[in-house]
This record gives C-alpha cells, structure tokens and sequence, in this order.
C-alpha cells in the first residue's frame, strides 16, 4: 500500500499540527500515512535538534525498502520553517520521492517580498529543480504567489469530523475569532473593524481565543483553549452581518 509521509510541526500546538494530523488520520482511499516532526516548541538550540532528529530519520526512512514513502508531504510556514523544509524537499528528490511543499503562512508573500525578489526568484527556481508540487490553502493565496513562485494548487485545509452543524440556538450579534496569539492572525484589525461596526451595532460582541486581554468590556478573551473547548465554542456564535471569523 503506497505511504505518504508529512513531515512538519506535528507536535506543536497550533492550527498546521491539526492539520497535519487530521490529514495523517485519513489519508487518500488505498493510502496509508505517516507522520514526522520536525519542530518542537522551545529554545532555538532545541528546534535545531528536532529538525536534525527529523533529517537523520528520514534518511533512514529512505534507505529502508520497509519504511520509505511514495510521497514526502513538507507543511510549511516563511522563513526559517522553509529554509528546514527545503532540505527535506531535496532529500526527497535525490532518493526519487516525489515531494509536495505545503504552504499554510498567511505571511508568506510579505516575507518573499515582490515578484522579482532575489528570494522569490531562488524558492521559484528551487520548486522548479527539485519538481516540487506546491499546495496553497485558497484562490486568494494562489493569485498572490502564483506570481512569486510559480504555479500552484489550492487544497483547502480539512475539517474535524467532530466539527457537525449544532441545532443549538445561535446567538445573533455575536463574532467568534479562532486564532493564537499572533500579529497574523489579525486580532487587532478585527477589534478595529468591530469598533467601526459597533457604532452601527452597539450589541455587538465579540469573542477572541489566543489574547488573554480585552481593551473592551464587550470582547472576551479566552486565551489559549483546547480542542474540546473549540468546539463548545463554534456552534454557538454567529453573525447576522456575515460568516463566523476563523
């Protein structure tokens, strides 16, 4: 039976973990899958040692008939999380594994910079050297980089299948932001926009995971919640001005 392995931070908390590991608990239909970290939260001397760790198994892995995968599946953010994966990417190729370079950075085009950068320009001609097939999470993402780094396919990220419709009551009014606590993932623009839009709607509320502190009585700020906790908490909220922030 073919054999995907995904290799990135599957052991770090974090959306790209549960990604990786829904994807690893059902593989395509004839597939099996494995999964590899090759982060660890901590100090940068202990993320060093976990990438190594992941270099020296996989090398391993590719010698061995039993263990070597038909694809190496790399989950990526910019910067430093790519400059790891791409190694992964050229282990993979030299052994003839095909490779898929997975981006999930909502910063990605900032740190490549424009079009004609010199580093857009060397991650393009190194997707295209190492016949790297790249994957992006949506049609916005994929008419942004197309430009930097050459063509791309978009695969949206999968769902829980504990995540179900609820026939709980919805509260109206009321926004629910998904998200660690990252510039990226927007929590101070959202708390700009809710501003703006309170003054039309004054019941407004909103509810925010990541931040531990709220500058407005009218947002709570759950900090960091479980898996269980997410889903207590996506069926219950919802807007009547639009979709649900995630």
């Amino acid at each position: 039976m073919p054999k995907v392995l995904h290799i990135g931070p599957c052991e770090t908390p974090g959306g790209m973990a549960n990604v990786m590991r829904i994807l690893a608990e059902h593989p395509p239909e004839g597939w099996e899958a494995d999964l590899l970290s090759s982060h660890v939260a901590g100090s940068p001397w202990a993320k060093w040692r976990a990438y190594r760790r992941a270099r020296q198994i996989l090398i391993q892995m590719l010698k061995d008939p039993a263990q070597r995968p038909d694809v190496v599946h790399l989950h990526t953010a910019a910067d430093w999380s790519w400059w790891r994966k791409r190694r992964f990417a050229q282990m993979a190729h030299k052994a003839g594994v095909p490779n898929i370079v997975h981006i999930h950075s909502g910063q990605f085009d900032t740190w490549l910079g424009i079009p004609d950068s010199k580093r857009s320009h060397a991650m393009k001609s190194f997707l295209k050297e190492h016949q790297s097939q790249t994957v992006v999470l949506g049609i916005g993402w994929q008419e942004v980089l197309e430009s930097h780094i050459g063509p791309v396919k978009v695969i949206n990220n999968p769902v829980a299948e504990e995540i179900k419709p609820s026939q709980k009551e919805r509260e109206s009014h009321h926004l629910l932001l998904l998200g660690r606590d990252d510039p990226v993932k927007g929590h101070a623009f959202a708390i700009q926009v809710c501003e703006k839009v309170r003054e039309v709607h004054p019941q407004l509320k909103v509810t925010m995971t990541g931040i531990s502190s709220s500058p407005h009585p009218w947002i709570s700020a759950r900090g960091w919640v479980s898996d269980s906790e997410k889903l207590n908490l996506s069926p219950i909220y919802h807007s009547t001005f639009g979709p649900v922030c995630l």
